[in-house]
């Protein structure tokens, strides 16, 4: 990556990182009628729109699907009539890994990996598909793609439920990715006879 590139990438990386995490604690800490009442929720959108469009042109074929994916969903809910507040917050909670995932990016420190693992997990996999299986949404998701500004309500709920499918698939295989990063790191811990065998090679 060349250095005005990797400027604008740490540059946006912390700008993103204080916009959700400001975020997520405003989301917290404020009646949510008021929140969305301030329009919080379109100006964030409007920024994620505009950064992962800028991001289309560089990052891997599998962040451009991700970034298209995240564009058409995030159009539901910022053109919507109805602000569906459990499935919104289900995607911004999605962002709180993503927040130490910048910061590991920035920092390189060993915390904001574990976290990153952490918080991936609970929010993207538990969390997301406890939403999925468990959650009795069908009359708020009609709702949310009925008199649509922008889609026609079954063009709005094939949308939803295609986007869906292809989060949970990619979580699915980042966990993957990540639980075998994690296994590599930690085994040494896990099989002592490779420190022996390291050991040794080093030894001779």
């Amino acid at each position: 990556m060349n250095p005005t590139l990797k400027f604008y990438d740490n540059l946006k990386n912390f700008i993103f990182v204080m916009i959700m995490a400001g975020m997520n604690i405003t989301s917290r800490y404020i009646d949510t009628k008021e929140l969305y009442n301030i329009d919080m929720l379109n100006v964030i959108s409007i920024y994620i729109i505009c950064n992962f469009t800028i991001e289309l042109f560089y990052v891997s074929p599998l962040f451009k699907l991700h970034h298209s994916v995240s564009i058409f969903l995030i159009t539901i809910p910022l053109y919507s009539n109805y602000k569906y507040l459990e499935l919104i917050y289900l995607f911004i909670n999605f962002e709180i890994s993503t927040i130490f995932l910048e910061l590991s990016y920035l920092t390189n420190l060993t915390i904001s990996k574990i976290l990153f693992c952490y918080t991936f997990f609970y929010f993207r996999i538990y969390n997301y598909f406890k939403f999925l299986l468990y959650e009795n949404n069908q009359d708020k998701v009609i709702k949310m793609c009925t008199n649509h500004d922008l889609y026609t309500a079954n063009t709005c709920l094939t949308l939803l439920h295609l986007e869906h499918y292809i989060f949970a698939s990619m979580n699915i295989y980042w966990s993957f990715l990540i639980c075998i990063k994690m296994y590599k790191l930690l085994e040494p811990v896990l099989n002592p006879k490779s420190i022996y065998i390291s050991i040794k090679n080093k030894i001779n």
